[in-house]
C-alpha cells in the first residue's frame, strides 16, 4: 500500500471525490496542522508516502510551508491538489513552485494510472524525484512497469476541434500509434465506428454541449475528453451524463497523452 497525507483545506465539495479515492487506494492520513504532517513524515517508514496539499483559493499556504514538507520527505511526491479558484495561476506566472499541481478534477484520472508505481516507489511518471542520480533519473527508471499493451488494429478517434488545434491533437494520436480523423462539426458526419472521442469546447462546456452530445452518439459508450478553459464545478453533471473527461486548458502534453493512452480501444 501507499500511505497518504492529506493537508490543507479539504472542506470544498469538489475535493470530497478524492479523498474518498484516496481513502480506498491508501492508507490515508489527515493532518489539520502543518507541526502533525512533518511529525508524520518523520516517522521512519517502508512504505512509500505521498503528500496531497489541497487549496481552495490562492494564497492559503505559504512557500515556507512547502518547504518545510520538502524538507521533511524528499523522495514524496509532493502534490498540489487545486479547487475550481486556483486554475488561473497558470496563466499569472506565479505558481506553487517545487510540487505537481492537479486540478479537483484531474486528480482522479491522473493518479490511477500512477498506482502500480507509488506501490513500487517508483517516481511518477510525469516526472523524477525532486533529488536523484543519474540512474534514477534514466529512461528505464521512469519507464511504465506494467506490460506494454498488444498493438491491435483499431477504431480511429474522433476529433472536434479548429484546424489549428485539431493538427496537434492528430499528431498526438499518430504519436501512440492511435489511428484518427479530425472534423470542425460533427453533424457533418452521418456515422461511423470510433474508438473514443475529443471535443476542444473553445469557450465552456455548455456551449459545445450540442458538438458534444454528437460526438458521444458517435462514440458510444467510450469516454470522451472534452477540453475546456476553467472547468467548473457547475460543469460536472453535464460531464457525467455525457460520460466526459474534463482536461483544462492550457494542460501539459504529457498529461494529455496520458490521458488520451488510457482510453479504451473499443469493442
Amino acid at each position: 500500500p501507499v500511505l497518504a497525507l492529506a493537508l490543507g483545506d479539504w472542506d470544498a465539495s469538489e475535493f470530497r471525490p478524492v479523498q474518498d479515492w484516496l481513502a480506498r487506494h491508501c492508507q490515508l492520513h489527515t493532518a489539520h496542522a502543518l507541526a502533525d504532517g512533518l511529525a508524520f513524515l518523520k516517522r521512519p517508514s517502508r512504505l512509500p508516502r505521498i503528500v496531497v496539499l489541497a487549496q481552495n483559493r490562492p494564497g492559503q499556504c505559504a512557500p515556507s510551508f512547502l518547504q518545510a514538507l520538502q524538507a521533511a520527505d524528499p523522495l514524496a511526491p509532493l502534490l498540489g491538489l487545486l479547487g475550481p479558484w486556483c486554475e488561473g495561476e497558470t496563466r499569472n506566472g506565479h505558481p506553487w513552485p517545487g510540487l505537481w499541481r492537479v486540478p479537483w478534477h484531474d486528480f482522479i484520472p491522473r493518479l490511477t494510472p500512477e498506482l502500480p508505481r507509488l506501490r513500487l516507489g517508483l517516481p511518477l511518471s510525469w516526472g523524477a524525484w525532486r533529488f536523484g542520480n543519474e540512474e534514477e533519473f534514466s529512461p528505464h527508471a521512469l519507464a511504465d512497469p506494467r506490460p506494454a499493451p498488444p498493438q491491435l488494429q483499431l477504431d480511429p478517434v474522433l476529433v472536434v476541434a479548429h484546424p489549428a488545434v485539431a493538427d496537434g491533437i492528430l499528431a498526438a494520436c499518430k504519436s501512440l500509434g492511435r489511428p484518427a480523423i479530425a472534423l470542425r462539426d460533427p453533424h457533418a458526419l452521418a456515422g461511423g465506428s470510433f474508438s473514443a472521442g475529443v471535443v476542444d469546447c473553445p469557450r465552456s462546456l455548455p456551449d459545445a454541449s450540442p458538438a458534444l452530445q454528437v460526438v458521444r452518439r458517435l462514440c458510444s459508450q467510450q469516454p470522451v475528453l472534452a477540453l475546456v478553459g476553467f472547468p467548473r464545478p457547475e460543469d460536472a453533471p453535464l460531464a457525467r451524463s455525457l460520460n466526459l473527461r474534463l482536461i483544462a486548458k492550457p494542460f501539459h502534453l504529457d498529461h494529455f497523452l496520458a490521458q488520451l493512452s488510457s482510453l479504451p480501444i473499443g469493442d
